[in-house]
């Protein structure tokens, strides 16, 4: 899923690039209004998410540590849940 800036202007969402879409093409849009501390937050989080995902101890990570993880993480929570 790509994002594609818009502007609404007359009733219709008009891109401002080329959205890449062949003529008559059906597409579903999720608006969300131009926000700019939200811009600046979500750019602030793709940075972190960037610099986090290059580090090296991560590109060791298996599909199977992650199962692992995951299913850690579920039966701590299972265990929690049930004996409070």
């Amino acid at each position: 899923m790509n994002l594609i800036e818009a502007i609404y202007e007359n009733g219709v969402f008009r891109p401002v690039g080329n959205p890449g879409f062949v003529e008559g093409q059906r597409v579903r849009i999720i608006p969300v209004s131009e926000n700019k501390e939200y811009a600046m937050r979500t750019e602030k989080f793709r940075e972190l998410f960037k610099r986090t995902q290059s580090l090296p101890q991560l590109q060791t990570i298996t599909e199977d540590d992650i199962i692992a993880e995951i299913k850690a993480y579920r039966t701590e929570k299972q265990f929690t849940i049930q004996h409070y």
